[in-house]
């Protein structure tokens, strides 16, 4: 290898690197903080824990602050998840019931092409958490 060779892989080797390290701090920076919790945690206890940091750390609370307060953050992160998995349940029934109010107004080939639209739906929805990503949800 002659000299330009080695310096041209040299400086493309630092420019990659370079870009690694700005889009590693560029995400870490933009993303929210509860997005680099425990994966394993429901989303609403990680945002629980996120703000319980925060307001421990910039508060500059107490031992028996924390003691008092941690409590109700994890009974807050609790109450958050149920109510989510509420309005889930709600919301799937009232879309059900959409869609049977809509089929009887449908013809026959109507209601076929509303059923294979909802499986598409469906199969997007499954592509889309079954791709490699950080998945928030439960």
């Amino acid at each position: 290898m002659n000299a330009l060779t080695v310096k041209i892989t040299v400086s493309l080797l630092a420019l990659f690197g370079l870009g690694a390290a700005t889009g590693a701090v560029g995400a870490r920076r933009l993303a929210p903080r509860w997005a680099f919790g425990p994966a394993g945690l429901p989303i609403e206890e990680r945002w629980s824990n996120a703000r319980f940091e925060e307001y421990r750390t910039r508060l500059n609370l107490t031992p028996a602050q924390v003691a008092a307060i941690a409590p109700r953050f994890r009974q807050f992160g609790q109450d958050m998840r149920q109510l989510r998995e509420d309005l889930r349940g709600r919301f799937t029934s009232s879309l059900r019931d959409l869609n049977e109010n809509i089929t009887r107004e449908l013809t026959p080939e109507q209601r076929k092409e509303l059923w294979r639209l909802a499986q598409e739906r469906w199969q997007r929805r499954d592509e889309k958490t079954s791709k490699p990503q950080l998945d928030l949800r439960k």
